[in-house]
């Protein structure tokens, strides 16, 4: 699916911006890998490269604008420093989330629960190829993993399946941090991506190309 014009403007500007900058000072503080104006960048287990004309995957495939934008903000976000904390916050907890709340809760913990109701042993697959590994946690929750969204956020997966008295649920956390790395906006885009991502692997497992990013925008 094209985007519109509007957004292939957006992004260039992005683009601009980013090689506007020199990035090997921040590799280390960023987790990611630069080679002269060429940054790459892992989501969700998949290297993305940015150039200053283009991003695309290991494929050479072009990510739609969501995904573009996220990378781009990462970037340009840099903090001079990280205030690490293994403090976990839900979405609601971060300072001026209030106006996506509610977007965020339907764009990406609804729609997970939803979809995958009865399917606790799928789901624990897709966020495996997604990169995720356990997490473990003194709260009761029939799967728990930690997702690798960007090399500084990652997602923190709690997942109960159904059951006669409750419906499943699905909650995402993150480190009280994120908000160093991503706006408000883009964390809930974020959000949106995961519960896209998840739902067309169980439809499609075979490896990413062009159909997979049409179908995900």
């Amino acid at each position: 699916m094209q985007e519109a014009p509007v957004f292939e403007k957006i992004c260039q500007n992005y683009l601009e911006r980013v090689a506007a900058r020199n990035w090997s000072d921040k590799a280390d503080l960023l987790c990611i890998r630069v080679d002269g104006k060429t940054v790459e960048i892992d989501f969700f287990n998949t290297p993305f490269t940015i150039t200053p004309t283009a991003i695309a995957d290991s494929s050479g495939t072009p990510p739609n604008y969501a995904v573009s934008v996220v990378l781009c903000q990462y970037l340009l976000r840099c903090p001079t420093a990280v205030s690490r904390s293994d403090e976990l916050v839900t979405y609601n907890d971060f300072k001026d989330a209030g106006p996506h709340v509610t977007g965020f809760m339907n764009a990406a913990e609804v729609p997970i629960s939803q979809y995958f109701t009865g399917r606790a042993a799928e789901l624990e697959e897709r966020c495996r190829r997604l990169g995720g590994k356990p997490f473990s946690t003194v709260a009761s929750y029939q799967f728990t993993c930690e997702l690798p969204a960007l090399p500084r956020v990652p997602i923190y997966f709690f997942f109960n399946d159904s059951d006669e008295e409750f419906a499943a649920s699905c909650n995402l956390l993150f480190q009280k941090n994120a908000s160093q790395f991503l706006e408000m906006e883009c964390i809930a885009m974020v959000g949106n991506i995961l519960a896209k991502w998840l739902k067309r692997y169980r439809e499609q497992p075979e490896p990413m190309g062009l159909a997979y990013w049409d179908q995900c925008s």
